[in-house]
């Protein structure tokens, strides 16, 4: 009683726990070293908090060292049993670290303590007190440690934080606040007491001193522990992080600065400066990767030793500091320092965004310095799982970076695939230990105990095992010292201890088994682990708790461990239904982790499947095993169910795979090729399919879709959403809505229907109905749940903030609704609008942690995967900074609007993407007052939505836009007539433009051209003359204004040409319009070619079409005889201003034309003044001129080369070394191996080709520009001004050169034998071609095609559906050496997709294949080719390359080459088309192996030749089974029709179809190039009949152009058979294979017609059994 209760309670707690120790001991579980070990951490931060409450930090010093040298010295005196287990255990704190006390200092006056009840206690020599505490203080360091960051966090949900608070009290009670003053001394007191061995636990304490300083609240006083850790530690011990030591340490001094400056002075004087002055004397290396210092008079030395260190780097760029510190990000091992580098790249983005241009950084950096940035970004991300705040900091500069475009890096490894990529070295037990030391545990030591554990664990399993040291050994020495204390820690398994006690687990796998998580389930497949390893693996399982990184690694490594052991099956069965319902898990890396696993398993499957090396008995029956384990495995996790929990995660990539592989796997069996006419019965699995391409964005998949499913309402819907025909959908939602009215459906299919309506009046931004729908839908919750992200957003579109708080109020949607993007901005919006800045950075912060986990595990997919989330964090961060700014925390520029756009720009050009990002910014804009930028962000969506055809409602800019300034009300009023214009009301819109063209300059040319198009009559030419020519006067400068007047009269000339009945280069308005043209002809072709050079001159963005239309009208008015002077001389006045590289640009046209008797001095002079400017490049175009086989044309080229030779010594002596090198590749060309081998060595034959090389060769030596087409393509800068296009620029800023070709040389097998050639650049690679000389072909050709090619790219650059398709061609430079041979540049990572496919059929059907020989003497004996075709052949060789795509794991990555494929073989086949190109078999084919994309190659069979074969070609392009079968189910169907027809569309387009016939015509200026292999039979006329030929060959082009077709069959609307759509042998007989037919099809129709007559399988039984149809 005279206890008290708190008394009577403590004595309690005291017997209690007595009454455990001695039962544990009794039963053996417990021994008095381990009580000890407990124990021993506690007392001494009781010993060092008593201490640190004494007056004076000497006094404080002593009292703790004399309390800790009677707790050591109490164990070594005792005497007895138990004395001499304290003596051991004593002894046991010395043996550990390596102490030796026996060595003690001198000896002192000795003290005597006087004991509780007043009686002597030992004496102990104050001299060996240091020695004793700090080697009794090592074995507990980590314990004392662990105990204070406990306390110091608060973290009350630890087990332990109600023992370990009561240490750390005052006096007064234990819910004190606590003590940060005394806290900081006794840490002070641990550091110097143990200051020898600190170095050991360098790591742990930076992140605990870090933890520390912030909870303080940066603390005055724990300046002097970070004092003692740098003095202790020590500057070399310090040096991988030193950098994250300084940035603490400028952290603290920002905090100390404003309220205890004398603090901050002494830790900058004393501390930061000698700090970084020992770094710059000792670590120069980390000296560029030190944070910023700020310009403080107490950093001044510091600043002055760094600048002085960094030299040139002082002051570099934003790019170059950033380049030089993303190693650090990149490779350090310490969390800690890759926290410290991710803070440095922060401060030098913010502020890079405090400068010029604050709000566009991706804009200033180059792409591969960009992508570098945000791989490492994605990288950090990735290993900071188990850190939340660490993956805010990167979420937030991400969202500073911004959603950049991915289309930039679409040739960039962005790291995609690796969330598939299976571990490497599986099955190595010392790798794996090694690796997750390394790579998981190391760098986060410091944040758990649990990770302090797993290490201590798997130490111990590696000292057991006796492979420590080497492992520890082979480690870096920063990682190594991490790890050494853990090799006699004494960490116990506390939490699990309870969870497992209530189970009855017995091991640690068990302890932690749990269905319902991945790191549950990755114990329960620890616990079927069988073997020594199990212990490695059970010692990893704390660590894996939160850290799902590491849980995913390990697991790889345990499955590959249970599929290789004899693990029963039923285990197995067991372990695979717990993955399978991990897919239905809501969190999106959970389902992830289980998608790596099962690509893993395919992986697996296959290489053991096809594994070439088994070939006996036994190697088959364990192959057999292994399928039969893996087949287990994946029963449970069937396609279905990844196909829906893909969907659900948003891995629309993975679903859409699995969904076809589901949808083949359930096709009927008996079919032999499903892709011959693919077909979906079920309405769902096409909705789904429809589905899943419109959430991948892809258009072309949806409408594709919809043509081999069945076309119902919801199919037809969906079809109509994507097409953005909103009010059709909405009626046919309507329509579906008002069927189930009077009929008994399903409660969630109306739910559906109504969120769709509503989705369309959102879409048509009519958010005003939406809300009223969503207002109807009364009382039904789950109806609700579902609108509440719709009605967020239509509330904050509107700006109407009481509904969206009432919106806010609704009814949450399962566990997923506190993740919806629109419902967390809604939030954001409303805190913005009530002006309350902590809850908007509350609800930002939140968010953007949510989105940036998600972008963590899709990054790792890819990038795409992760785009979605990646603008979001975009507009998170923009609202951040617009609310930062109106706060005052930033500095707020002048103009918000144009930092926003400019940021959009680099977003991805598509609707959505620039919707996510500008709509929830201009409500922003608005609630901060600025309406101003509002308006301009309004502007600009309204631009968006008129180039992508998004019906959307615009007011009239008089009332919407009339508070505007006056140069945003033009605009506004510019684009509501270009809106009206584009929308079909041309009339209205024209007359907006004259109204307003009496203000606006711009618009009054707009009016001008569109009533002036070929489709209008609206002005006579006098009128447009005079308008045009007031534009000019009022843009003088203006490049439009120039080239729309040109192209005006350009269109009046070709009307006067046909009035006067000559030869119409094309058709244009009806000759009555001509009588009225205000000028002469002379007047009128000479302005005309004037008006497009003096477009050039004020710009360039026409070049390509302004010149080659001008060599066209010169070469047109020769020919005509049609002021063909008056053409020339303006020509060549013109020419005196321009600059040599625009006419390099046209330089193979001027080679082709320099004959022409009238227009080769202008020509001449053009060639030499390139030649002159640009010898190494233009050499290589000079050359087929100089080895022309025709002597006029040769000696025509050497004598401009003389005459350059004449004018400039330099040029000269480069043109020799050409010269010399050129005649041998020639030569080199046409020999052949004497042996006929498949080598040839240069040395033998050509040793000037090797270079100089030292006495052995010389004279020799050589230097020639390696001929790529990217060193051979101008770098031309976009111009937009007079003054822009006359300055001189460096075309060609980095040049590769070789000075020697390899020796070796190899030979193809083929009848032409060409050599692989390579040349050595002087940047150490090599760069093969292939050098060419062809018997009966012609190489110009392939160079004309390949230029044709560049054209057909720049023109498909130009149109955004193009371009957003990625639609492009693979050229590459062809050097014309003479007619017959050249230098054909080598495309790398291509192989022959006929190789492929023989290569899959060898793998799948083995046996099964026939080789051309024997597939041909079925034909030769075949009665009917058709039936031989299709019932012997084709069932044979089934089609196979879609399998080839499947052999990428990663499903992103299999998508993106699927659809390049697609496309890309879309383009060659319309372009192969109109191109007459044939012999495209399956070597003529090539497939890159990275990107999917089609490579066509030798283009001698062209212009219809084909045609004329012996066999001829009845088919337009190569579009055999394996072709379609690659394009997935859907075929033809989707994104490759729809691909064809939008090139199709391109190559027709009216001005487009003028540039690509000015390109043309260049055949008809070299009429030496064999057409179609006919020759003229009077030799004198050879000429003369070439050109003709030409003629007709483009006027071919031409009526294919016009919708014409041209091929093998027949078109017959309406035929069912079909038979009836392919040429009869008797058609055939009488010719008319090839002949035109149709009349001006449209675009759909023209394609159409193609693709049947390419599949059409009689027109592919007829063609030659060397072309493989059957391939």
């Amino acid at each position: 009683s005279k206890l008290g209760k708190g008394g009577q309670f403590r004595l309690l707690k005291v017997g209690l726990a007595f009454k455990f120790i001695l039962e544990h001991i009794y039963n053996h579980q417990m021994t008095l070293a381990s009580i000890c070990d407990a124990s021993l951490g506690k007392v001494l931060v009781l010993v060092l908090w008593n201490s640190a409450a004494a007056e004076g930090e000497r006094e404080a010093s002593a009292r703790a060292s004399a309390a800790v040298n009677n707790i050591v010295s109490a164990l070594t005196a005792q005497g007895g049993g138990s004395g001499a287990l304290a003596t051991t255990k004593a002894q046991e704190f010395r043996k550990r670290l390596g102490g030796d006390t026996t060595g003690a200092a001198a000896p002192a006056a000795r003290k005597r303590r006087v004991g509780p009840s007043g009686s002597d206690a030992i004496a102990i020599d104050v001299a060996e007190t240091s020695a004793e505490v700090t080697h009794s203080l090592e074995s507990s360091f980590l314990h004392v440690l662990d105990i204070l960051e406990i306390v110091f966090t608060g973290n009350r949900q630890s087990v332990k934080w109600a023992e370990y608070s009561p240490l750390l009290c005052n006096s007064s009670g234990a819910d004190d606040a606590l003590d940060y003053r005394r806290l900081f001394a006794a840490i002070a007191l641990l550091f110097e007491l143990v200051q020898e061995s600190l170095h050991r636990y360098a790591p742990k304490i930076l992140e605990f001193l870090q933890i520390a300083t912030q909870h303080s609240n940066y603390h005055t006083e724990s300046v002097r522990c970070w004092q003692h850790y740098v003095n202790f530690v020590g500057v070399a011990r310090l040096k991988p992080l030193l950098p994250a030591v300084v940035g603490e340490l400028l952290k603290l001094a920002e905090r100390l600065r404003p309220h205890a400056l004398e603090a901050c002075r002494q830790l900058c004087e004393h501390l930061m400066c000698g700090l970084v002055e020992a770094t710059c004397r000792q670590h120069e290396d980390l000296v560029a990767f030190l944070p910023s210092l700020p310009a403080w008079a107490e950093l001044k030395t510091a600043r002055m030793a760094v600048q002085k260190k960094l030299g040139a780097q002082h002051g570099a760029s934003f790019a170059t500091q950033l380049a030089v510190a993303l190693p650090q990000l990149e490779s350090a091992s310490q969390q800690a320092v890759r926290r410290a580098a991710l803070s440095h790249i922060s401060d030098l983005v913010s502020s890079q965004q405090r400068g010029a241009n604050p709000r566009c950084i991706a804009a200033q950096l180059d792409t591969p310095l960009l992508a570098s940035l945000m791989r490492a970004l994605f990288k950090f991300l990735w290993e900071s799982s188990a850190f939340p705040a660490d993956q805010l900091k990167c979420g937030e500069l991400l969202g500073q970076i911004g959603a950049v475009d991915p289309s930039r890096f679409s040739n960039v490894d962005m790291g995609r695939g690796l969330a598939t990529q299976t571990p490497s070295d599986l099955g190595n037990i010392e790798l794996l230990a090694k690796r997750v030391l390394v790579d998981f545990l190391a760098p986060n030591l410091t944040s758990k105990n649990s990770y302090a554990f797993a290490v201590q664990e798997i130490l111990k399993y590696l000292q057991d095992s006796g492979q420590a040291d080497r492992v520890l050994g082979s480690l870096k020495d920063e990682v190594r010292e991490t790890l050494k204390p853990y090799l006699h820690s004494s960490y116990q398994l506390i939490e699990a201890d309870d969870k497992a006690q209530a189970r009855g687990a017995t091991s640690i796998a068990k302890r932690y088994e749990d269905p319902t998580s991945f790191e549950g389930v990755v114990a329960q497949a620890v616990s079927m682990v069988q073997g020594k390893q199990q212990a490695l693996f059970e010692a990893c399982l704390p660590a894996v708790q939160g850290n799902h990184a590491l849980a995913l690694f390990l697991m790889h490594h345990v499955l590959h461990d249970i599929l290789t052991s004899s693990t029963p099956l039923n285990d197995l069965g067991l372990l695979s239904e717990s993955l399978a319902s991990l897919l239905s898990s809501p969190k999106h890396e959970t389902a992830q982790a289980v998608f790596s696993l099962v690509d893993d398993m395919i992986q697996r499957r296959d290489s053991t499947q096809w594994d070439v090396t088994v070939t006996r008995a036994v190697d088959a029956k364990a192959r057999d095993r292994m399928l039969q384990r893996i087949d287990q495995m994946r029963k449970p996790i069937t396609n279905r169910k990844i196909v829906a929990a893909s969907v659900r995660c948003g891995a629309h990539a993975r679903a859409l795979q699995f969904l076809e592989e589901a949808i083949l796997d359930e096709y009927n069996g008996n079919v032999v090729n499903p892709f011959d006419c693919p077909r979906i019965d079920k309405e769902d699995d096409c909705f789904l399919l429809q589905s899943i391409y419109r959430d991948l964005d892809e258009p072309d998949g949806v409408l594709g879709s919809l043509r081999i499913g069945p076309v119902t309402v919801m199919t037809r819907t969906l079809q109509l959403e994507q097409a953005a025909r909103w009010h059709d959908a909405q009626a046919c939602y309507e329509e579906q809505l008002s069927s189930l009215a009077g009929a008994p459906a399903g409660e969630e299919e109306r739910q559906d229907l109504v969120c769709g309506l509503v989705r369309c009046n959102q879409n048509m931004r009519r958010f005003e109905s939406a809300l009223r729908l969503i207002q109807g839908a009364g009382d039904d919750e789950g109806l609700r749940a579902k609108l509440r992200p719709t009605a967020c957003e239509a509330a904050w579109q509107l700006s109407s903030w009481d509904r969206l708080g009432e919106a806010l109020a609704m009814p949450e949607q399962g566990s997923d609704d506190c993740d919806d993007f629109q419902v967390s901005l809604g939030k954001s919006l409303l805190a913005l609008h009530k002006k309350d800045p902590e809850s908007l950075k509350t609800h930002v912060s939140e968010t953007m942690l949510q989105v940036t986990r998600t972008v963590a595990s899709a990054a790792r997919e890819s990038y795409t995967r992760a785009y979605q989330h990646l603008l979001k964090l975009h507009v998170l961060s923009d609202i951040a900074w617009l609310s930062s700014c109106r706060d005052g925390s930033s500095a707020a520029p002048q103009k918000m609007a144009p930092m926003i756009l400019a940021r959009s720009a680099t977003t991805a050009p598509t609707f959505v993407a620039r919707q996510t990002v500008l709509s929830p910014l201009r409500v922003a804009l608005v609630e901060l007052n600025l309406m101003e930028d509002a308006m301009q962000v309004e502007l600009e969506f309204i631009k968006l939505s008129r180039k992508h055809s998004v019906p959307i409602v615009m007011e009239h800019p008089s009332t919407s836009f009339c508070h505007a300034p006056p140069e945003l009300q033009l605009r506004a009023q510019l684009e509501w007539g270009k809106l009206m214009y584009s929308r079909g009301f041309r009339d209205d819109a024209l007359q907006h433009m004259m109204q307003l063209g009496m203000q606006h300059p711009r618009a009054r040319l707009l009016g001008a051209r569109w009533a002036t198009e070929a489709a209008s009559e609206l002005l006579v030419p006098k009128v447009a003359e005079a308008e045009f020519a007031e534009v000019k006067d009022k843009l003088p400068e203006d490049e439009a204004a120039w080239f729309y007047h040109a192209s005006y009269l350009d269109q009046l000339l070709k009307e006067q040409i046909a009035a006067k009945g000559r030869p119409s280069v094309a058709k244009g308005r009806s000759p009555g319009s001509a009588s009225v043209c205000p000028f002469d002809m002379c007047k009128l072709v000479t302005f005309t070619v004037r008006g497009y050079l003096q477009a050039l001159h004020r710009g360039n963005k026409r070049l390509q079409f302004i010149l080659n239309r001008v060599l066209q009208l010169a070469w047109d008015c020769s020919e005509l005889d049609l002021h063909k002077a008056e053409v020339i001389a303006e020509i060549d006045k013109q020419a005196q201003t321009m600059q040599p590289w625009m006419w390099y640009m046209v330089l193979p046209q001027l080679i082709s034309r320099v004959h022409n008797t009238d227009m080769r001095q202008l020509f001449t002079n053009l060639i030499m003044c390139v030649l002159c400017k640009y010898p190494h490049q233009a050499f290589w175009h000079i050359v087929q001129l100089m080895k022309s086989t025709n002597k006029e044309h040769s000696k025509l080229g050497m004598n401009m080369v003389q005459e350059v030779a004449r004018q400039d010594n330099a040029a000269h002596r480069i043109m020799c070394t050409y010269h010399v090198v050129m005649q041998d590749l020639s030569n080199l060309a046409t020999s052949n191996p004497p042996d006929g081998g498949s080598t040839m060595s240069l040395s033998k034959s050509f040793p000037k080709l090797l270079g100089g090389g030292g006495a052995s060769r010389p004279g020799h030596s050589w230097k020639v520009l390696v001929p790529l087409q990217r060193q051979m393509t101008a770098a031309v800068p976009r111009m937009r001004s007079q003054k822009e296009t006359q300055v001189s620029i460096d075309a060609f800023p980095e040049m590769l050169f070789s000075e020697r070709c390899l020796d070796s040389l190899e030979v193809f097998r083929t009848k032409e034998r060409p050599k692989k050639l390579v040349f050595l650049g002087n940047d150490g690679r090599e760069y093969p071609f292939l050098v060419k000389a062809e018997r009966r072909g012609d190489l110009r050709k392939d160079s004309r095609m390949m230029m044709f090619g560049t054209m057909v790219n720049q023109l498909l650059d130009q149109n955004p559906d193009a371009r957003r398709r990625n639609l492009c061609l693979v050229t590459f430079n062809v050097v014309i050496l003479q007619e017959s041979c050249g230098l054909i540049e080598w495309v790398s990572k291509t192989r022959g997709m006929r190789h492929i496919i023989d290569d899959l059929w060898k793998r799948l059907r083995p046996g099964h294949q026939q080789t051309v020989r024997e597939i041909k003497d079925i034909f030769d004996h075949s009665k009917d080719l058709h039936e031989t075709f299709t019932k012997q052949v084709l069932p044979r060789h089934p089609p196979v390359l879609h399998k080839w795509f499947m052999q990428c794991t990663d499903p992103s990555v299999w998508l993106s080459k699927r659809l390049i494929f697609a496309r890309s073989q879309a383009l060659w086949c319309m372009l192969g088309y109109i191109m007459g190109l044939g012999d495209r078999h399956g070597e003529n084919i090539l497939l890159d192996t990275e990107s999917g994309r089609m490579v066509h190659v030798d283009f001698d069979c062209l212009f219809g030749k084909g045609m004329l074969l012996e066999r001829p070609e009845t088919v337009p392009f190569r579009l055999t089974q394996n072709c379609v079968a690659a394009m997935g189910v859907t075929g033809i169907e989707g994104v490759f029709r729809r691909s064809c027809e939008l090139c199709m569309g391109v190559l027709r387009d009216r001005s487009n179809k003028q540039t690509l016939l000015s390109v043309l015509h260049v055949y008809i200026a070299d009429p030496l190039i064999e057409w179609t292999g006919r020759q003229h039979k009077d030799p004198r006329h050879e000429e003369e009949f070439g050109i003709q030929q030409a003629r007709n060959t483009i006027g071919d082009v031409e009526k294919k152009l016009n919708g014409m077709l041209n091929v093998g069959a027949v078109v017959i609307l309406g035929a069912r058979r079909e038979a009836e759509s392919v040429l009869s042998p008797a058609e055939r007989g009488r010719g008319l294979l090839g002949r035109d037919r149709g009349v001006g099809l449209s675009v759909a129709g023209q394609v159409d017609e193609l693709l049947k007559a390419a599949m059409c399988k009689r027109n592919l039984s007829e063609m030659y059994v060397g072309w493989q149809p059957w391939v």
